[in-house]
C-alpha cells in the first residue's frame, strides 16, 4: 500500500521541461497578424497625386509631409493631415514650427490630391512662408508612358 502511494505521486512530478508549442503558435499567429496590417499602416491616405514630369526626391531623410485630401461628401473645407495626423489649418503653422525647430529641418513636403480646391492648397502655402518655410516640395506621380507620348504628338 506504500508503494502504491509513493508510485502514484511520482507520476504527478512537475514537468522539468517547456512545452514550447503554445508558444510558438502564438507568435506565428502574431507574425501573421503583423504582416497583414502593416501595409495597411503605412499608406493610410489615399490620395490621388496629379502626373508631372520631374526629377525624384533624395530620400536619404525623412521630409516633414503635409497631406490635403479632397472634398468628400457633406464637407465644406479639405481635410489638411500633418505626418498622418489629421489637422485644423489654424493649428498647421504653430505645429509645423515645432516640428522644424525639433528636428533642424527646413522643408517641407506637400502631398495634394489632384481634387484639391486652388485656394485651400494657397492657405497652406501660405501659413508655412508666415512661419519662414520656403522649402516646399510637391508630390507628384511620374507622367505615364501613353501620356507623354500623346503630349509630343500635341
Amino acid at each position: 500500500m506504500i508503494r502504491e502511494r509513493f508510485h502514484h505521486r511520482s507520476r504527478h512530478q512537475p514537468q522539468t521541461q517547456i512545452n514550447l508549442t503554445p508558444l510558438l503558435d502564438t507568435m506565428f499567429n502574431l507574425l501573421i497578424a503583423f504582416i497583414i496590417i502593416a501595409p495597411a499602416l503605412k499608406h493610410g491616405l489615399k490620395i490621388e497625386l496629379p502626373e508631372v514630369k520631374a526629377a525624384k526626391l533624395d530620400e536619404q531623410e525623412k521630409p516633414l509631409v503635409i497631406t490635403i485630401k479632397k472634398l468628400e461628401r457633406d464637407e465644406e473645407m479639405e481635410r489638411i493631415y500633418f505626418q498622418g495626423e489629421r489637422i485644423d489649418l489654424e493649428r498647421l503653422s504653430e505645429r509645423v514650427s515645432a516640428a522644424l525647430d525639433k528636428n533642424g529641418r527646413k522643408g517641407v513636403i506637400i502631398e495634394a490630391d489632384k481634387g484639391v480646391r486652388y485656394g485651400t492648397f494657397a492657405r497652406v502655402v501660405g501659413e508655412l512662408q508666415e512661419i519662414g518655410v520656403h522649402d516646399i516640395g510637391l508630390v507628384t506621380e511620374p507622367r505615364a508612358k501613353k501620356s507623354r507620348e500623346k503630349s509630343r504628338e500635341e
